[in-house]
């Protein structure tokens, strides 16, 4: 089937087309989800500091509008962030969050819901001692999310290297056998 040198050479030429499809597609769906992962990082960050935010308001302005605004943004991007949903960016454009990947970081956020509950009944209180002990936790709880979102997302990168990597190499494969061909 493969005698003639046309034949030969067809094949080799098909499979570099495939190889440079295939890897175009898998970069582009890679992009796309490393600007989904670039946004979920930055909401969870910013998570970190409206807790920050709201913890002084709370102690300095009680009755602002600005802390009524920074609990409401808070708690709407929690729940987007744990269950998926809508939410708005720091530029107030409306995101739309993927439901988190695994189990093990919902369970993550699942804590700093709980914590956000108790946190939040504090903050409308005014309570300061309260507030400036529980401030810490659920800001290490909200670090370990960003974390936990960033190792995911260079996890992503690196899949992504070392297919990229494979396509190299299977590409030096189909030149070499092509060489031989020709030769």
């Amino acid at each position: 089937m493969l005698r003639s040198l046309r034949a030969q050479l067809s094949f080799i030429f098909l499979g570099f087309l495939l190889l440079v499809v295939s890897s175009v597609l898998v970069t582009f769906l890679a992009i796309q989800t490393q600007r989904d992962d670039a946004t979920v990082i930055n909401l969870a960050g910013r998570q970190r500091m409206l807790s920050q935010k709201m913890t002084w308001l709370a102690l300095a302005q009680p009755a602002s509008n600005e802390l009524t605004r920074a609990v409401e943004l808070f708690d709407q991007t929690l729940y987007a962030l744990h269950d998926g949903g809508n939410t708005f960016d720091s530029t107030d454009h409306p995101v739309t969050l993927p439901a988190p990947p695994d189990a093990e970081l919902r369970a993550q956020i699942g804590e700093a819901v709980r914590l956000w509950t108790t946190f939040r009944v504090h903050l409308q209180a005014g309570d300061a001692v309260t507030l400036q002990n529980e401030s810490p936790r659920i800001l290490a709880q909200l670090d370990s999310i960003v974390s936990a979102f960033e190792a995911r997302a260079q996890a992503k990168i690196t899949r992504l290297q070392l297919t990229q990597f494979i396509f190299l190499i299977s590409a030096i494969v189909l030149l070499a056998l092509g060489y031989l061909v020709t030769r």
